[in-house]
């Protein structure tokens, strides 16, 4: 389940993307539809949908307790105007599940989440959707970051425990 994915060995994590993960997901897509609106929005909605599934299953793996009902992203009014691709961890904060894809060499992360996050993980979806691997995460957010620059999952575990603990972190 583990990779590695540039030339500086950082661990990344590989999750099947299953059933679960894509009713999930289609729940989410179908509840901002609208027959006038961008069919963009829903696609946008179901990939964050599966970034956040992803993020939210490493998290319980490594036992961290996630409220993914207290999140944004499920709330279907929220989603018909914004795409947030937020996590609530309980007692820590928020984290916002940024897919990406294959081909891309950096990810964006919108300003309408700039704020109130504790950290963005990067999420990279498969061309067939059926598997997720989080790339790793930044602390601060920039309208591009480029994958090179990520720190790794190893330092996601160590930033989250820190701040579970009551550690004094600066996050941006």
């Amino acid at each position: 389940m583990f990779e590695a994915f540039d030339k500086a060995q950082k661990v990344s994590f590989a999750i099947p993307l299953g059933t679960k993960a894509h009713e999930t997901a289609s729940i989410s897509s179908q509840s901002i539809y609208c027959p006038d609106q961008n069919t963009d929005k829903a696609q946008l909605v179901y990939l964050n949908s599966l970034a956040v599934y992803a993020v939210n299953y490493y998290l319980e793996i490594l036992g961290f307790e996630t409220e993914p009902e207290r999140s944004s992203s499920q709330d279907k009014l929220t989603l018909k105007f914004f795409s947030p691709a937020d996590l609530s961890v309980k007692n820590i904060g928020v984290l916002e599940c940024i897919p990406v894809t294959n081909e891309t060499e950096y990810c964006e992360i919108p300003s309408e989440v700039w704020s109130n996050r504790i950290g963005y993980v990067i999420v990279k979806l498969s061309p067939s959707l059926a598997e997720a691997v989080i790339l790793g995460f930044t602390k601060t957010p920039s309208a591009q970051v480029g994958l090179d620059e990520l720190l790794s999952v190893d330092d996601l575990i160590d930033y989250l425990t820190d701040l579970s603990e009551g550690a004094t972190i600066n996050i941006g």
